[in-house]
């Protein structure tokens, strides 16, 4: 499923930051509760420096397709936890 692949792809990266998954969610939400789904996909593409490893198309249809962030326009931590804790560990 392109899905996982996709989020195994922005957990590689990740893993290099030292720290739990508290932490590393730090990255995305300058240190508050919740990262908007525009700050997210910046992070990735820009803070991350993955826009010529993923399109910013795969980031829109992730963040509108998963099942953790449907119907949601900010993502926390514990959804962060849900998508990540697998593929970072």
């Amino acid at each position: 499923m392109w899905e996982n692949e996709f989020i195994y792809r922005i957990a590689r990266r990740l893993a290099k930051f030292p720290g739990d998954l508290e932490l590393i969610f730090g990255i995305f939400s300058r240190g508050q509760r919740t990262v908007t789904k525009e700050d997210f996909k910046y992070t990735i593409l820009k803070r991350l420096n993955m826009k010529n490893e993923i399109a910013e198309r795969e980031v829109d249809m992730f963040l509108k397709g998963n099942q953790y962030l449907v119907d949601k326009n900010i993502i926390d931590l514990v959804d962060f936890i849900q998508i990540f804790t697998q593929a970072i560990t």
